[in-house]
């Protein structure tokens, strides 16, 4: 079965590693129609406007191995959740075309962080063609 339109609201952030991701979007890409869309939300780098994400940038760096990675933990026990990866522009544009989209619209927006209402963040909001 193939859609007209396929929706990643904040999953690619959050879905593991840079395999994962690329993953994720081949999926996506063969669940669409040819000529369908494909919509994007995710978490971009805000370690410019919130120094608590660029202290867990710095804090997780060596454990996720990855920029812009970090680990999402219980508050209460501090147990690894899950991995959170926050999205530069033009990596975010990159994996789309590796992974074949085209027409990439790439809109960046500061917004309030989704877990932390009083904190700013950036969030990607993207539209692509499917092929």
């Amino acid at each position: 079965e193939s859609f007209d339109f396929v929706i990643l609201q904040l999953l690619l952030s959050i879905v593991g590693g840079p395999a994962e991701r690329q993953a994720t979007l081949e999926n996506a890409r063969e669940l669409c129609k040819p000529g369908g869309h494909i919509y994007i939300s995710c978490s971009g780098v805000s370690a410019d406007i919130n120094e608590k994400y660029a202290a867990l940038y710095e804090q997780d760096k060596a454990l996720t191995g990855e920029e812009n990675t970090y680990y999402s933990r219980d508050p209460e026990t501090k147990e690894i959740l899950y991995s959170t990866h926050h999205f530069q522009q033009q990596e975010l544009n990159d994996l789309l075309t590796t992974t074949g989209f085209e027409n990439i619209t790439i809109e960046q927006v500061r917004e309030h962080s989704s877990r932390q209402k009083n904190e700013a963040a950036y969030f990607f909001y993207v539209s692509a063609k499917c092929p």
